[in-house]
């Protein structure tokens, strides 16, 4: 079982002993938050309020040998870069046990993030006067992000190599999946399904989301195979055969691209320039407008 680790907070903590503790501590400043929400774990939140309309929710990846403590928190010099509020999230999951690594903020059987989380951003939302939600995070995060952001209409999800189904793995190579099943839920891989929704390619099938989507996976990626093929062909259209930058539907624009190796992040110039673009600048979502965008980006990657 992990322990709090105050040293990941940016400000002092703010502890609460359940939700509603929370939302009535929770004020328009910024903060960082540790709310108990099970026996074993905490939903350990951080704000920087920047009193916008906007704000950019921040959802972390597996954890790394560089980044193995808990909270696991993503996007710190991010927040710093965008000029919206942000709310930076750990998955709670970590505190079930020290050798998770990965959670996609799905949840456990004591609190099923999928559930609560819209819940708790619902009540944010009201207390921070904000009107809309842009979600970020790659591989893990992204998944999350894709996720939650379907919650929420007129939403924004930006993420990079993310998985569109988390079972869909070889069993050997991949059994983080299976012992999340078995400690989370007390399930087995092949029925988590019953438990949470497992399949962001079902959840999206026949494209009429009513939020936005600006996906980045690299093609070299195995992952471009083995989730960004099935989530594009979810909705009608064939995966690219090579690069590709352009509108797959209304609301969802992919750039298939190769800017990093395998399934590393975009150059971190890359990936700030894209998200100032769209979260500060507001970058208009047509094809065009994109493009010109990620054009860009590309250059700032070189």
């Amino acid at each position: 079982m992990s322990k709090l680790d105050i040293s990941q907070f940016q400000y002092p903590v703010v502890y609460c002993n359940h939700l509603k503790d929370f939302y009535r501590k929770i004020k328009n400043k910024s903060s960082s938050f540790s709310i108990k929400v099970s026996p074993v774990q905490r939903l350990d939140v951080e704000v920087t309020y920047k009193g916008t309309s906007d704000a950019l929710v921040l959802l972390a990846g597996a954890k790394t040998k560089k980044r193995m403590k808990t909270p696991n928190f993503s996007g710190k010099l991010i927040s710093k870069s965008i000029d919206k509020t942000t709310i930076r999230i750990s998955d709670p999951v970590f505190y079930l046990n020290d050798d998770f690594k990965l959670g996609w903020y799905f949840g456990s059987e004591e609190f099923n993030l999928q559930k609560f989380l819209p819940v708790i951003l619902n009540n944010i939302k009201g207390v921070l006067n904000i009107s809309n939600y842009i979600f970020f995070g790659g591989s893990g995060g992204g998944c999350a992000s894709l996720y939650f952001s379907s919650k929420f209409e007129g939403s924004t999800a930006i993420v990079f190599n993310p998985q569109t189904n988390i079972v869909f793995y070889p069993a050997d190579g991949f059994k983080v999946i299976d012992k999340y099943a078995s400690e989370a839920f007390g399930t087995t891989r092949g029925d988590l399904h019953k438990k949470i929704v497992v399949d962001l390619c079902k959840l999206y099938a026949g494209g009429n989301q009513k939020n936005k989507i600006i996906y980045m996976q690299n093609k070299t990626d195995s992952h471009s195979i083995r989730d960004c093929k099935p989530f594009v062909e979810a909705f009608g259209v064939e995966y690219p055969k090579t690069f590709f930058s352009g509108l797959i539907s209304e609301n969802f624009y992919l750039h298939l691209t190769d800017w990093s190796k395998g399934h590393q992040p975009p150059p971190r110039e890359s990936l700030i320039y894209v998200l100032k673009k769209i979260v500060n600048d507001k970058v208009e979502f047509s094809e065009e407008s994109l493009n010109s965008m990620f054009e860009r980006a590309e250059f700032l990657g070189v």
